[in-house]
């Protein structure tokens, strides 16, 4: 995975391969659900927590 400058990580999800393929996961063509699942977490280290951000871009055509 690579970072941005300010240490976030934009991961690309989409079933047609991108021109540029660095965080690209691929998916397939129909209906599509993401789950976040945290596993074992240190409650303590969660308190104040946020959950990442999720954008929705239009492909660049």
């Amino acid at each position: 995975m690579n970072r941005n400058a300010d240490g976030s990580v934009d991961i690309t999800l989409s079933h047609a391969m991108p021109e540029n393929t660095e965080n690209w996961l691929p998916i397939g063509e129909t209906e599509f659900h993401l789950f976040l699942r945290i596993y074992k977490p240190d409650w303590n280290a969660l308190r104040g927590w946020q959950p990442p951000t999720v954008c929705v871009k239009s492909p660049q055509i």
